[in-house]
């Protein structure tokens, strides 16, 4: 063998890329120019984590790597290429490699190449490691934040941002929508979506950040709860990841800029799984809907839930002849909900609206309903009762304004949620059920003796209602309503008898009354009676509260009487 030796060009070859928990091939090719005794030919794949204590300090932390094979003993090799397969197994909590500016994972291939009496051949290769891939197809996890998830508060700014996906990889796309609230007061000016990384290492606690990507959405006219889309194509950079020895972690971070005050941020977690870092087509999925659209489906979700009806952004229902209808409104710069409860008119002159801290502790007229509302009415008695009947579903809302036709809750909020529309809805329906039976439980008022009601009730085979009171019967075929009307200081003042006829009268205008028409106005003058004649019912107003069932009753046939009067045609002529 000559005397002169050359060491051999070595290559490595790694047939695919290296990744925890896997096998990995690795071919060691020697070219020898001519025929070369060795000592042996030894490889070593190592791997080590550094960590900066500080500015200045690094440590070495977790358990290193280094996985070892002897490829050949002593033997000569002869002139030409030679190839040594070896095949290393990574364990499975092996952190992929990573260089940031607190953690630095780096592996590494070792070879040693000793040559008797000559320099031996040492060299080392750099490895990447990377992460598992997640298998395909994965299925999108959209995500949705609010700044303020039951709406702003007076004329805070507010925005709403959603993604398609929160999980991408390099080269993929993050589609997403951002919605506005109180555009008219925040006074928005820009749009700027950011991507940032950050690295933490655990022993030592340091975390810094990886860099950061961001684009900017032009804002020149916004609108209240109008969705702006946005695509942010993903970087080439390092995937999420989790171990024992550091994290890295994204975020998306969305920033409206004002021209007055404090921009507005929102910070949304994102995953970048690890894969092919090549630009890839893969599936568009549409970001959840944002602001006004997501509001309608919210409000459509309730509607399904309650039983109602979703009509042009409210909420509404028929129960009987109760009509209900919940909505949205701002009052003093703050949103609120409103639930309105129409009904046929009580007859209790009821009166309720919110009034101040100090009125609601000491003040003696009327009665506390709800949270800040003092509830008035023409009899104190039917008004307590009132207040008891309505109050277990109106504790937990403020009533805005309460009175003979109306109850109108509010709560505070802008109803983004179902859980917060939900509650006002269910009050609502309930009062609308229930009120059949209030007007059947309330006590007669004071002045009324109800024993006549009754008795008169059934010799115009009709119904009595006490609470306000009146009765609604039949006499010869007519409809027949009986009344009380009220004056100052809850005093009965005149009791009304009114009958219908079964046809509108003929117009009279300029003309004469008949006779017996005439005459029964004149003596019911007299007795202080007033008469009011309709185009198809005349009406009798009798002072007083109603004591004698026998004097309405015959009052009633001289009304029918002249009704009959009224319709003769032939008296006009």
């Amino acid at each position: 063998m000559t005397l002169l030796k050359r060491r051999p060009r070595l290559q490595v070859l790694v047939h695919e890329r290296a990744h925890p928990g896997a096998a990995l091939d690795v071919t060691f090719e020697l070219d020898v120019a001519r025929p070369l005794e060795i000592e042996h030919l030894d490889v070593t794949l190592l791997g080590t984590t550094r960590v900066a204590i500080s500015d200045k300090v690094v440590s070495e932390v977790g358990v290193p790597i280094a996985l070892g094979a002897r490829l050949s003993e002593k033997r000569e090799l002869p002139a030409g290429k030679q190839r040594f397969p070896c095949r290393f197994a990574l364990p499975e909590w092996a952190p992929p490699s990573f260089s940031g500016r607190v953690v630095r994972v780096q592996y590494r291939l070792a070879v040693a190449l000793a040559i008797p009496w000559w320099p031996d051949l040492d060299r080392e290769f750099e490895l990447v490691v990377v992460p598992r891939k997640v298998r395909e197809p994965r299925d999108p996890r959209p995500l949705l934040f609010s700044t303020a998830p039951d709406g702003p508060r007076g004329r805070e700014p507010h925005a709403e941002v959603s993604l398609a996906n929160a999980e991408a990889r390099a080269g993929e796309v993050l589609r997403g929508a951002v919605a506005l609230g109180n555009v008219d007061g925040a006074r928005y000016s820009g749009i700027v979506v950011r991507l940032t990384g950050h690295e933490r290492a655990v022993t030592s606690g340091r975390t810094a950040e990886l860099g950061r990507w961001q684009i900017e959405l032009p804002l020149k006219d916004p609108r209240e709860g109008e969705p702006i889309l946005f695509d942010f194509a993903v970087p080439d950079v390092p995937p999420s990841f989790t171990s024992e020895v550091f994290s890295v972690w994204w975020s998306l971070e969305v920033v409206v800029t004002r021209r007055f005050g404090s921009d507005l941020s929102i910070a949304v977690p994102i995953t970048l799984l690890p894969g092919s870092r090549r630009a890839r087509s893969c599936p568009k999925y549409a970001p959840p809907t944002v602001g006004n659209a997501r509001v309608q489906r919210v409000w459509q979700e309730v509607a399904r839930r309650v039983g109602m009806q979703f009509l042009e952004g409210h909420l509404v229902a028929r129960v009987g002849e109760v009509d209900v209808r919940v909505r949205r409104e701002h009052a003093e710069g703050r949103p609120i909900l409103l639930a309105e409860i129409q009904f046929p008119k009580l007859g209790l002159e009821l009166a309720g609206e919110p009034v101040g801290g100090l009125s609601r502790l000491w003040g003696s007229e009327g009665v506390p309903l709800g949270r800040r509302t003092r509830l008035s009415g023409r009899d104190a008695l039917q008004t307590r009762a009132v207040a008891q009947f309505l109050e277990p579903w109106l504790a937990d809302f403020e009533v805005r304004r309460i009175d003979d036709q109306q109850i109108v809750l509010e709560r505070s909020g802008a109803g983004l949620t179902a859980e917060s529309v939900t509650p006002i809805a269910e009050a609502a329906l309930v009062v609308a059920r229930r009120l059949p039976e209030l007007e059947r439980t309330l006590p007669a008022p004071r002045g009324v003796e109800l024993g006549a009601w009754h008795e008169l009730a059934g010799r115009l085979s009709g119904a009595v209602s006490p609470a306000r009171p009146s009765v609604v019967g039949d006499l010869d075929g007519r409809r027949v309503e009986v009344g009380q009307r009220w004056a100052p200081g809850a005093v009965p003042a005149v009791h009304s008898v009114c009958v219908h006829s079964r046809a509108p009268f003929a117009e009279r205008a300029g003309k004469p009354l008949p006779a017996d028409a005439r005459a029964l106005i004149d003596a019911w003058a007299a007795k202080a009676a007033e008469t009011l004649i309709e185009s198809d019912r005349v009406t009798l107003l009798l002072p007083g509260g109603l004591t004698d069932p026998s004097a309405v009753v015959a009052a009633a046939v001289d009304l029918g009487v002249l009704v009959d009067a009224l319709s003769r045609r032939a008296a006009y002529r």
